[in-house]
């Protein structure tokens, strides 16, 4: 049997790729969709989310969420304003199309998911899916 923590990376890349070439036909990669993303949790617990907030919850460099925060600005799907609590920093938040996009990415992830683990009973996938969300939520 191969090493789980390998299998694990297998898996991600395989999914991802799939995710990549869906999300293409919205004008999205899989890097953007995850920081649209975040910004959303960050809104949902009236958090502000800055680029540094990006780095330390994607384990992106700064540089690559940087990038990434300017794209979907210059795509009208984030906007950047100064920090209330701190002038050197911004805040970015969701416009109308952004929320709109993660909506629609959000579909569009569930079902390459689906598609991906069809090969799964729908127990096995109900477990697999608790499973992950017990492991991000105690390694975040």
């Amino acid at each position: 049997m191969e090493n789980s923590g390998y299998l694990l990376m297998n898996v991600a890349k395989k999914l991802r790729y799939q995710l990549n070439q869906e999300l293409h036909r919205q004008n999205l990669t899989a890097a953007q969709w995850a920081v649209l993303q975040q910004v959303t949790r960050f809104e949902h617990l009236h958090t502000p989310c800055r680029v540094v907030d990006l780095v330390a919850t994607l384990g992106m460099d700064k540089p690559t969420a940087a990038d990434i925060v300017q794209r979907l600005i210059g795509m009208n799907l984030l906007e950047r304003t100064r920090s209330a609590l701190d002038k050197r920093a911004f805040d970015l938040t969701l416009t109308d199309a952004g929320n709109t996009a993660v909506v629609q990415a959000a579909t569009t992830s569930d079902h390459v998911l689906a598609q991906f683990s069809a090969a799964l009973t729908p127990t096995e996938q109900d477990q697999f899916s608790k499973l992950l969300q017990k492991l991000n939520e105690v390694n975040y």
